[in-house]
């Protein structure tokens, strides 16, 4: 598996790195390849987990979650961005979430991969309704109450929740209206 660390973020060109925490409260050392209970002085030990890559200039970026935890289970991942030259302990949060790992791949049971896909030119976009690609599910409702955020165009960054979703027609209806309505071919993200 590869790029099971996804993160929207507000800005692009940051230089972003994940932390991996198991339930102990313990952090992964890949050079080691263990997980260990914290020290400070070994912080850029830990902050090499997982680098994160930006997708173009998007402000989504990605990483693989480390190969060498074999043990399935429930994993933290804290994603800070990068003020210095190196990273340290007193860099910024960027995000943190859950992540059930099999031992080998992302399990499917309790994360819900992003979604990537488009807005469509019907039925005409508005502020708090618009149409995604043929990619999305068939079920009605099925992304109620997640988040989108926009990657590309006018709204590029604005997150909203989705209210409802109409399967058959690939329509989704946010809870908030966004700053104008989105053109046909702006990108997002369902996460």
């Amino acid at each position: 598996m590869a790029k099971e660390i996804l993160i929207p973020t507000a800005t692009a060109g940051q230089t972003l790195y994940a932390l991996v925490i198991n339930t102990s409260g313990q952090f992964w050392r890949p050079a080691s390849s263990a997980f260990e209970t914290f020290s400070a002085g070994n912080y850029a030990n830990y902050a090499t987990a997982a680098s994160l890559t930006e997708f173009g200039s998007i402000m989504v970026y990605y990483g693989d979650f480390p190969t060498g935890i074999t043990s399935a289970g429930t994993y933290f991942v804290v994603v800070k961005v990068q003020a210095g030259g190196s990273p340290a302990s007193s860099d910024s949060v960027v995000g943190a979430y859950p992540f059930n790992w099999t031992g080998a791949s992302e399990a499917t049971q309790g994360n819900t991969p992003a979604m990537f896909t488009s807005v469509q030119s019907s039925p005409t976009p508005t502020t708090t309704v618009f149409a995604g690609g043929s990619a999305l599910s068939s079920s009605d409702n099925a992304y109620a109450g997640q988040e989108l955020v926009f990657i590309s165009g006018a709204n590029r960054a604005q997150r909203r929740t989705i209210s409802a979703y109409t399967g058959s027609t690939k329509t989704l209806t946010l809870t908030s209206a966004l700053s104008i309505a989105p053109s046909s071919g702006d990108e997002f993200l369902i996460l």
